[in-house]
């Protein structure tokens, strides 16, 4: 598992054990979009921010005006999940990338991120 497959999983699991609004507002207090946004982690940083605006969506919650900035950015390339990625090189087919990107996450896909689910972690 790479650094951010790692990252997104702890992310989903600290998430699972709290409300929408306890999970964000451990975001917003610990100031993680920033500090990795800081450090040139984008995609860690982009993850935070499409995250809690999912979670704003999902539960009817106002959305962290905050985080506005970081909302006019992407990531160059389209980041797909890693199993996605492995499993279209080995059966040398793009499918599973399209089907992806159809299901995925608007939040995340604003920020050229594809992400299904963010719920069935363990």
């Amino acid at each position: 598992m790479n650094d951010f497959e790692l990252f997104k999983s702890n992310v989903c699991q600290i998430l699972k054990n709290k409300s929408a609004n306890q999970f964000i507002n451990k975001i917003v207090t610990e100031k993680m979009v920033e500090r990795y946004f800081d450090q040139g982690d984008y995609k860690k940083s982009f993850y935070l921010v499409a995250l809690v605006d999912y979670l704003c969506r999902r539960d009817n919650i106002k959305v962290v005006s905050s985080y506005d900035k970081y909302r006019s950015y992407k990531l160059k390339d389209i980041l797909f999940p890693s199993s996605v990625e492995l499993l279209s090189q080995i059966l040398k087919n793009d499918t599973l990338k399209k089907d992806a990107l159809n299901n995925a996450i608007p939040e995340f896909l604003h920020f050229n991120i594809v992400e299904g689910e963010i719920e069935n972690v363990y």
